[in-house]
Parts: C-alpha cells; sequence; structure tokens
C-alpha cells in the first residue's frame, strides 16, 4: 500500500489495517516528506466468510514535524476476493458540530432497489473527543451486507467540527468576586461579635 503526504512533513507514521475481523500494523519509523510517497505492507489472512468485496479499514497515527503530539485520521481500501459486487446501500451523513455530545442522523438508501441486512460501522480517529477543540476531525461510515452468498460493502466519509472551548470565567468571574467579598465580610462581623462578648465577660467580675 502507498501512503502519499499532500501535506506539511510527517514524522514516524503507524498504520493499522483490519480486514474481516484480521488484524495488522506497519511502521514507517523515518515518516512520509511533504508530497512524498511511502510504502507499507500489510499481511492479512486468506480466510473471509465468502467472495466479494471487503473493506479494508485503516488508522493512521502521525506526529507533525515539530509537533510533539501525534494526530490521527481514518482511511479505507475496497478490496476485491473471489468475486466483485456491487455496493448494496448508499450512505449519506451530515457534517456534525460537536460541542459535547451529538446525535449523527445516517441515512441508508437501498442501491439496487432490494431489501438487505446490513452492519454498519461508524469509525473515528483516535480518541475523537470534544478536548480536541476547534478542530476538523473525519469520519468513516461503512456498511456491509449480513445476508447473501457475495460479501458487498459500502462506504462514505463526513466530517465532525469541534467547537472552541467558551471562556466561562467571563460570566461567572463577577459573582465569585462580590460572594468572596460578601463572606469575608461576614466572617469580620462575626469576630468582632466574638471579641467583644469576651471583652464584657472579661470586664464583668460575675461573670
Amino acid at each position: 500500500m502507498d501512503l502519499t503526504n499532500r501535506g506539511g512533513a510527517a514524522g514516524s507514521v503507524t498504520v493499522q489495517g483490519e480486514l474481516a475481523g484480521h488484524y495488522d500494523e506497519a511502521r514507517l519509523p523515518a515518516g512520509v516528506g511533504a508530497a512524498t510517497t511511502a510504502a507499507v505492507r500489510l499481511v492479512f489472512s486468506r480466510e473471509v466468510p465468502k467472495p466479494g468485496v471487503y473493506p479494508v479499514v485503516l488508522l493512521l497515527d502521525y506526529s507533525p514535524a515539530g509537533a510533539t503530539a501525534t494526530q490521527s485520521q481514518r482511511a479505507y481500501l475496497l478490496l476485491t476476493l473471489g468475486a466483485t459486487a456491487a455496493a448494496p446501500v448508499r450512505i449519506t451523513a451530515p457534517e456534525i458540530l460537536l460541542r459535547d455530545r451529538v446525535l449523527l442522523p445516517v441515512a441508508l438508501e437501498s442501491a439496487d432497489g432490494r431489501a438487505h441486512r446490513i452492519r454498519l460501522r461508524v469509525l473515528t480517529p483516535r480518541g475523537l473527543n470534544p478536548e480536541q477543540r476547534k478542530s476538523r476531525q473525519g469520519l468513516l461510515l461503512v456498511a456491509e451486507t449480513l445476508d447473501g452468498d457475495v460479501a458487498q460493502a459500502s462506504t462514505a466519509t463526513s466530517i465532525v467540527e469541534v467547537e472552541a472551548a467558551s471562556d466561562l470565567m467571563p460570566q461567572w468571574r463577577d459573582p465569585f468576586v462580590i460572594t468572596a467579598a460578601l463572606l469575608l465580610a461576614a466572617a469580620a462581623v462575626l469576630e468582632w461579635i466574638h471579641l467583644r462578648a469576651m471583652r464584657r465577660t472579661a470586664a464583668d467580675p460575675a461573670a
């Protein structure tokens, strides 16, 4: 498999692949330079449940040149094993905006006018969560048939727009300051009352 870098230079690259429940991993310790191509080799078992078209699901982890944090993205290949087969369904999913939690509506439409039993997977980059603020991250959607004598697969992609973190402190800062000032004032009044009571007790011989 060839990896072509269409962005800036990338440091060490790891490619994880999955085919019909079998997994393999390859590494490029030297990375992939900008506008260059490097090759990796993934090895899978020949055993598949039935002939047809299977998705090879990929997860790429890499470090941009000069960066310490690792980034990841999804990719895929469609592999024909023993028989060709048309995509069973058409998949559509909108781009979504993520703050803390969001639903992803996915529509499936039969591509050949027949009913299909489908296994649908939505695959994200590693660690997709709201902590990765202000970023655009890709989703990979994979649908595979569970019926019939030939394996069929459909794929689609979408985007998650992760919102920037909102600064809640400005709207809360003034109430916090006012509350703290009132608590300090109340504590000072209580201390003054306590000291006054002690002085009165000390000055009263009958106490």
